[in-house]
Parts: C-alpha cells; structure tokens; sequence
C-alpha cells in the first residue's frame, strides 16, 4: 500500500505506474468457428489477454483415472486495419479438474491494435475430455501513471489475488483528513483539519472550486473568530462529499455544522454564527418602523430526537442516538422526531446540537416583521435589536428627548415630546439610543399619572444623551426585547423589509442545564 498526501513535490507511486482498460469477454473458443477478432484501446503499449478453462483441463481414461490434455491456442496481433499480423501460439497442458487460467502478455509499439485468437487443437467429441477454452479478458494496457491531476491525495494498493479475492475491489474504506490552511491563533498554516472554518475556506479558494476567490473577498477576521469558537465547542465538519453540489451548498453545511450561516457583507464571504451578543446594534420602535405584523407558530414539539449521525467512535458506521427535552425520558417520551446531523461524527457534538434545536424550537416561536427607512443601514441577519412596540406589549411608550435636565457634568432627568403614564407601586425605566447608536439604560423615579419629565434614579454623565436621542419606556426589565435579525429584504427606496426572532440567549445553555419555559 502508497499513500501520497497530493503535494506538489510527492514521489509517484510506483505501485502502480500503468493505465489497464479491461474489456471482460465470454467466448467460447472452437476450432470449427475459426478466429474471433476484438479491438484494443487507442494508445495500447502493451497486450493482455485472458484464456480460461472453466472446467480444468484434463481426459479421464477408461478407468477414471485423470490424463494430463494439452490445448493450443493461436493468438495474433494487428495494428488495426493493417492486417499485417504477429502470430504466437500458446500451450496449455494440465490435469485438473479446477478452474484454469492462462494469461499472454505482449509488449507493442503505441497504437491501436486487432486482436484475433482461434483455438489450434481439435474440437473433443468424447464426454471424457474437459478441454473448453474460453477467451474471457482483452486488457490493454498504457505505460503512463493512471491520474494526471496535480494536488490529488491518492492511495494505490496491491492485492495478491486468491478464490475469494480477484478481479476489481468492491469496497475500500480509509479514515483521511482534509490538509488545507487552518488558523492557529496567530496565522493560518497548513495541516489536518476539521474545523469548519477551515473548511469554509477551502470550499472558496480550494482545487474544487473552479473559480476560486482571492483573501481580500473572504471576511478572514469573522472566520478566525468562527474557528476558535468551533474549536472550544468541539464542532467539526467531517463528511465525503463525492456527488456534485454547488459552492452555496457546500457553505450552508459545513456552516451549519458550526451553528452559523454563510453571508456575503460589503462583497465579502463571511458566517453570521448564531452566538450570545450583549450589545444591541440598533433599537427599533413605532418611531423609526412601520408595516409591523407578527407571525407565531405553534409547533408540536417532539418529546425527544432520534438524531442521525455517523459516528466515528463505532467505524464510522451509521449511528443513532435519543436527545429527550426537559422532563421527558425513556419511560414516559411518546412523541419523537428524526434529526439529520450531516457532517457531525461526535455523539456528544451530536446530543449537544439536538438540546440546540429543542431549546430553539422553544424559545423561537416567533417571528417579528416589520419595515424601516435607512435605519436599517447599520444591520446585518444575524445582529441583536432592542425592540419596543405597543402591539407586542413590549414597553409601555417610545419617544424622544426634548431636553436634557441637569448641570454641567451630569444629567438628572429629561423631557420627552410624548406622554409617559405611571402608576404607583410599580417601578419604571427607560433606554436610550444615543447619536453614537449606543444603549444607556437608566431606572427613573415613579411619579403617579402623565408625565412628560422624567427624573433618573442615578444621573447619567454629561454627553452619553442629548437631545433627539430615542427612548424606550416601560416597567423595570420589560422596557424593549432583545431580537436577533433573521434577515433584511432591501427595497429600491432604501427601506428594507426586516424579520427577527426572540434573542432567547438561554438557547446557548441548552446543552448544560434546563430549557426555561
């Protein structure tokens, strides 16, 4: 067995240094029919040809006792159309009652040549003789390595061939690893690797792709950042992708396996991973949106997920395992579901991706749609949003800051272009979107009834709000809900169609402790 890696300056194999086309043929050879004539391949350097004696080759005398035979064979050999022939003829002689196979070999200049062979010997008329010759193999073969293609990690393996083991090899199985750039922390080096990161990469600039993109059209910061995060989770990609697919496709499931989606941001190929985020990029409300409506679906979640995988612990034979939500067990889960998990050969990679998809699932029933002006500009799928909105009862008004109330270095208060209505007993705050796009949360003082002024419990400084800025208001931790953008359907006129889904950050932890309600 030879194993080259496929680099540039790799030995060549010497197991195999030859191209053999076989032509597998079933003919039965009789001095009475005369030649039976086949034809080679083009470029033939050399002439292989197979005689068997299905039966063996033996004569029983009259008192059953076995008699060595001898069969002659002539084989000639033409450059096609010429008919200028080379003529040998080959003897056979055994006493076995077994199958035998006798092979003739002829070395010839490069061409393409005909090839007749008769049987020499007469025809046996007695049930006491076993002599059928049968052609059953034209091979021609070319003295030029079988694979021309640079870059190809390639194993040749010869096999000594046995009555159990002949001819082509079914099934050959090997474990490999993909060779490809692959960041270690501080640059990106060529070595084995799983990582999708990695992987995405070389789906875009690798030896597959036929037109391979340059380092300056991938986003290589997010992809490093994706790889360190696949790293410290353990996800890999590992699959044999040997049917055709399209870059696009490629990229969504190796990315999918790193819990992230491919994205193309400022004509740059990049991941948007699904991950925990604290800092809001935009704030959405009836100010700065329009068009809002909601869309809710009541899934029947399953009990629990039969997932799918192949598993690399158990010869990387097909595996399934049983991931069971919050409160359901073998005793008592009566609804399942399958789960495919292509690419995923962990089980513990495998269990922690169904509790993923269980708690979101859960926790993602919803899908938030509205549209917005050139606000939007600033987002990208994938970003966190504070969101405030009557209809969905998150906070109990939106406005903006008319003045700002306090002294030169801090500010105590604000005056707002809407009314605010407070009640007793209950406890208030409001958030800001400053100029800079930045979240400043304050708690504010309960002054029963409508209010336009607003006293904060701790001054903010001078400068982090000013006036125009947009305030969220409501009771203390239902002011505004964290989204995250599932996607951005721009429009001609610079709005922009935008859908979101609760942030749920406890989808992250589903792998360690219960899914919340």
């Amino acid at each position: 067995i030879e194993t080259r890696q496929g680099y540039d300056d790799d030995a060549p194999l010497t197991l195999i240094t030859e191209q053999t086309r076989q032509e597998n043929l079933n003919v039965t050879l009789t001095e009475a029919d005369g030649y039976s004539t086949r034809t080679t391949e083009t470029d033939t350097d050399e002439i292989s040809i197979d005689i068997t004696f299905p039966r063996g080759l033996l004569t029983y005398d009259s008192s059953g006792n076995k008699v060595s035979t001898t069969v002659d064979v002539e084989i000639g050999y033409s450059v096609s159309g010429a008919g200028s022939w080379t003529t040998e003829t080959i003897t056979t002689t055994a006493s076995q009652t077994s199958a035998l196979l006798k092979n003739f070999r002829a070395k010839v200049s490069r061409d393409q040549y005909d090839i007749r062979i008769k049987r020499v010997t007469a025809d046996a008329t007695s049930d006491r003789v076993f002599d059928t010759a049968t052609w059953t193999a034209l091979r021609s073969i070319k003295n030029e390595h079988p694979v021309n293609m640079t870059g190809l990690a390639m194993t040749a393996i010869r096999i000594r061939g046995t009555d159990q083991l002949n001819g082509v090899i079914d099934t050959l199985n090997g474990v490999v690893e993909s060779i490809l750039p692959d960041w270690n922390g501080s640059s990106w080096v060529e070595q084995a690797t799983s990582n999708p990161a990695s992987l995405f990469r070389d789906v875009l600039q690798g030896a597959a792709n036929k037109v391979p993109v340059t380092d300056g059209q991938i986003d290589l910061a997010t992809l490093q950042e994706w790889h360190a995060a696949c790293a410290a989770a353990g996800r890999e990609y590992n699959a044999v992708i040997d049917t055709q697919k399209s870059v696009q496709d490629a990229l969504n499931d190796i990315a999918a396996v790193g819990r992230a989606s491919p994205s193309r941001v400022d004509a740059k190929w990049t991941v948007i991973i699904d991950k925990e985020r604290a800092v809001p990029v935009q704030h959405f409300t009836p100010r700065n949106t329009f068009g809002f409506n909601g869309e809710i679906i009541f899934p029947d979640i399953p009990h629990a997920f039969r997932v799918n995988f192949i598993n690399r612990d158990k010869d990387w034979q097909l595996d399934e395992i049983i991931v069971y939500d919050d409160g359901y067990g073998a005793d008592n889960a009566t609804i399942f579901e399958t789960l495919e998990l292509p690419g995923v050969t962990s089980a513990a990679h495998a269990w922690k991706d169904a509790r993923y998809h269980i708690a979101a699932a859960r926790l993602r029933p919803q899908s938030y749609i509205f549209s917005a002006d050139v606000e939007h500009i600033v987002c990208t799928r994938g970003d966190l949003v504070r969101f405030n909105h009557d209809v969905t009862l998150h906070g109990l008004g939106r406005a903006r800051v008319k003045t700002v109330i306090g002294d030169s270095a801090d500010i105590t208060g604000v005056t707002v272009d809407d009314v605010f209505v407070m009640e007793t007993g209950k406890s208030y705050c409001v958030r800001f979107r400053a100029a800079d796009g930045t979240t400043v949360f304050r708690n504010i003082l309960t002054i029963a009834g409508s209010n336009t002024e607003l006293t904060f419990s701790a001054p903010i400084s001078v400068g982090d709000i000013e006036a125009g800025d947009m305030v969220m208001f409501g009771e203390n931790g239902s002011e505004s809900v964290e989204l995250i953008i599932k996607s951005i359907e721009p429009h001609s006129d610079l709005t922009a169609t935008i859908t979101c889904l609760d942030y749920s950050p406890a989808i992250y932890n589903a792998e360690l402790s219960d899914i919340p309600s």
